[in-house]
C-alpha cells in the first residue's frame, strides 16, 4: 500500500465540467474563478457550461453555441474571424458616407454615431490603409479601432434575433 505525500493531488482528471461556475459570484469572485480556470485548462480539458456569455467569451478559447438542443455555432475565440475586418472611426469633421464607401480599403460602412462611422475593409485591406485613405481626404482621424463581436451578437443572430445591446 503506497502512500501519497500530503502535498501531492489526489486525482489530476484529464477532463473537468463546470455548470454554470460564476453563478451569484461578486466581481472579485468572478476574477478569482477565471484564474482557476486557467489553471485548470494547463493540465486538464476544461468544458465550461453557462447562459453568461461574457463569462464563457473571458474564460474560454473555444465556444460552442446551443439553442433548443441544435448547434448552431461554433468558434475558436483565439482567432481573429470577419470582425478584425471591422472596425469603427469616429472622424473630424463628420464623415460623408458616399465619401468613405469611394474609399479603396472600404467594403462597406454605416454610420454609428454623428461622427463615427463602422467599417468593414476589404480582404486583403488593413486599418493602416484605411487611416492612410482617411487623412488624404481630409479627414482628422480621431479615434480608430477595431469592432469586437461579442457571443451575445453571435448567439441572437444564430437564432434569427436582433441583440438589442
Amino acid at each position: 500500500m503506497s502512500h501519497s505525500s500530503p502535498h501531492e493531488p489526489i486525482h489530476q482528471p484529464d477532463l473537468v465540467i463546470l455548470d454554470e461556475p460564476a453563478d451569484g459570484l461578486d466581481p472579485v469572485q468572478i476574477r478569482e474563478l477565471r484564474g482557476l480556470i486557467q489553471g485548470l485548462a494547463e493540465g486538464a480539458g476544461v468544458i465550461l457550461s453557462s447562459h453568461a456569455l461574457t463569462e464563457v467569451q473571458a474564460s474560454c478559447t473555444r465556444v460552442i453555441i446551443l439553442h433548443q438542443g441544435r448547434q448552431l455555432h461554433e468558434a475558436d475565440l483565439r482567432t481573429k474571424p470577419a470582425a478584425a475586418r471591422e472596425v469603427q472611426v469616429r472622424l473630424r469633421p463628420p464623415p460623408v458616407l458616399s465619401s468613405v464607401l469611394a474609399l479603396p480599403p472600404v467594403e462597406s460602412a454605416e454610420p454609428c454615431g454623428k461622427h463615427a462611422l463602422r467599417i468593414r475593409l476589404h480582404q486583403d485591406a488593413s486599418a493602416d490603409a484605411l487611416a492612410r485613405a482617411l487623412m488624404e481626404h481630409g479627414y482628422g482621424l480621431l479615434e480608430l479601432c477595431p469592432c469586437r463581436t461579442d457571443l451575445e451578437q453571435v448567439f441572437f443572430s444564430c437564432i434569427g434575433m436582433e441583440s438589442t445591446a
